[in-house]
């Protein structure tokens, strides 16, 4: 009610009854919940079911991603669109084939019964053996920084709302909503934005940003930047600091490490990289 964020997640329509809600794992008992709790309050007349247990989630994202799932595929098979999704069978396994990610890559994420995982990740491995790796959520991690994706519970939480975090285009606030009129009658004082330091030392979460020697405001993410070479971060900072090309500073182990505001994404293969500098 009052626009801040409960959850980031994505959701597919099934077919006329049916949406499925792909929601952020840690965050599923509270997303149930308040789920529950407004079909309460609301009346609404719909079954919510909790199929996370059954269900497993594989990324496979990168250049080669599509051609690596094709190999176990039938070869008449044709790729869904980018935010689009089908059912398939891979390797035997019945699988959502979903083209979507949240690393910046193309690619899938692929919807499995949890009892055929380990053979769909085995058959994928033998399918990719050239150029496919296994890569954690810490190498998720960088990737979605570079890209100046928000990941709950660091740039997105019950503190602050969709238009402080710069995700306006996610809003239509012409129509009505649980917390549009809160969004409406509000001027963000603060703003997510980039920042690219100076130097190799890395700003993590919860590092203060200063302006003129005084503190504007904090840290959400912060990696080294692979693609890029460079130490970048991403926080909130009050408004009047949140303006691209203004020269900040992040305190990093007791010194402050200079920073210059930049346009997100870090990153982009469509573009030549350091584009997204000031």
């Amino acid at each position: 009610e009052d626009g801040a964020v409960i959850d980031d997640l994505v959701l597919y329509r099934v077919d006329e009854q049916e949406v499925l809600f792909c929601v952020n794992a840690a965050n599923r008992a509270a997303d149930l919940a308040w789920m529950q709790q407004v079909k309460r309050d609301e009346n609404f007349k719909c079954d919510l079911i909790d199929e996370s247990e059954a269900t497993a989630l594989i990324a496979l994202q990168g250049p080669r991603a599509l051609e690596i799932a094709a190999r176990l595929e039938a070869a008449d098979a044709r790729p869904p669109g980018r935010w689009a999704f089908r059912t398939a069978e891979l390797a035997g396994v019945p699988v959502w084939l979903s083209r979507t990610g949240y690393t910046g890559e193309d690619g899938y994420e692929l919807y499995a019964p949890a009892g055929s995982a380990l053979k769909l990740w085995d058959a994928l491995l033998e399918a990719g053996s050239e150029t496919l790796r296994p890569a954690g959520l810490g190498a998720r991690d960088t990737l979605r920084t570079e890209m100046g994706y928000s990941l709950y519970g660091h740039e997105l939480d019950l503190h602050h709302d969709p238009r402080q975090a710069g995700l306006e285009r996610f809003l239509s606030l012409d129509h009505d909503f649980i917390g549009a009129a809160a969004l409406r009658g509000r001027t963000p004082e603060v703003r997510l934005v980039g920042l690219l330091l100076d130097g190799r030392q890395v700003a993590r979460t919860g590092f203060e940003i200063f302006a003129d020697d005084a503190p504007v405001g904090v840290v959400t993410s912060g990696t080294f930047a692979p693609s890029i070479e460079r130490s970048i971060a991403i926080g909130y900072v009050g408004a009047q600091s949140s303006e691209p090309g203004q020269r900040l500073a992040v305190e990093i182990r007791r010194r402050r490490i200079g920073a210059v505001v930049c346009t997100m994404p870090f990153f982009d293969r469509k573009a030549t990289p350091g584009d997204g500098e000031a």
